[in-house]
């Protein structure tokens, strides 16, 4: 496969799995909800138990918010029931929860159940109706419904198919501090989608993306390094960025991750440590990666 079909398949198949992937991946927590239950969380499974008790005062403090009518606490207090952040992980309860923070114009719970409608997560998958979500979302002035609307215009997603438009509501989330939009408008500029292919431009995108804290940016400008896409060729900064994806939990890094273990590819080789990251991203959906674990085929 030449290097430009290798590196426009891989545009695709990471931002295709992230528009599939439920959770905290299809809006990213740390773009949207908070990056403190997020963190807090990962600390707390990893034993550290202030954590665990700073979860529950946080679980108390939004609960109280919510009851009290503030509908980003309820938005918060979702996302806790959403992804079982220092509480018993309830989607139905978290359903409930963003309903409510979007009925009264808590546009966080528009996008987020827009994300669980987009990927038919709770009831069946209903495009049109996420993107009616986003819609509202945005307009009520969040900029990461802003960036999931552009991803369903630019791809026909439950609307009528227009990139312009979807180019447009990425700039505007990029401009406006939603990193996975940035992307996005990556992708945009990497595939010539709406707007004149422009690699260099791709890659500046991607990097606002990743240093935004968007694994899928980091595991495309990484591709973009290893293969000197719009950026110096660099197998060290892409290694790099693959770690770095990888650790964030997106699957495509921890596989391109695994072959620069493989290969020695900006890192000394190690087939131990390629064939555990290899299992690793089958086990979290890359499914290329799959049949890889015992070694180079």
């Amino acid at each position: 496969m030449s290097s430009d079909r290798h590196f426009r398949s891989i545009i695709f198949i990471v931002l295709f799995a992230a528009s599939l992937t439920v959770g905290s991946r299809i809006v990213p927590a740390r773009q949207q909800v908070s990056e403190d239950i997020e963190d807090l969380n990962k600390a707390c499974s990893r034993g550290t138990y202030s954590a665990c008790f700073s979860l529950g005062t946080m679980h108390a403090s939004v609960q109280r918010a919510c009851d009290g009518g503030d509908a980003q606490g309820c938005s918060r207090l979702g996302f806790m029931y959403e992804t079982g952040a220092g509480v018993q992980r309830n989607l139905e309860h978290a359903i409930a929860l963003y309903r409510k923070a979007c009925d009264a114009e808590g546009s966080l719970g528009c996008t987020r159940l827009g994300a669980l409608y987009d990927a038919g997560m709770g009831f069946p998958q209903d495009l049109g109706r996420a993107a009616s979500l986003y819609q509202r979302a945005c307009d009520e002035g969040d900029q990461v419904g802003c960036g999931e609307l552009g991803r369903m215009y630019s791809n026909g997603f439950g609307v009528a198919k227009d990139e312009k438009h979807g180019l447009t509501l990425y700039v505007k989330a990029c401009e406006n501090g939603a990193p996975r939009a940035c992307t996005f408008l990556g992708s945009a500029y990497g595939l010539g989608q709406g707007v004149k292919r422009d690699d260099s431009r791709a890659a500046g995108f991607y990097k606002r993306g990743c240093d935004g804290g968007n694994a899928e940016g980091c595991t495309i400008l990484g591709t973009a390094y290893s293969l000197g896409r719009g950026v110096t060729k660099d197998k060290k900064m892409a290694f790099s960025l693959f770690q770095r994806a990888c650790e964030d939990g997106q699957p495509e890094g921890c596989k391109s991750l695994a072959e620069s273990y493989e290969l020695g590819e900006g890192v000394a080789p190690d087939e131990a440590k390629a064939s555990e990251l290899y299992r690793k991203a089958c086990g979290m959906g890359a499914t290329s990666a799959c049949g890889k674990e015992s070694g180079p085929h």
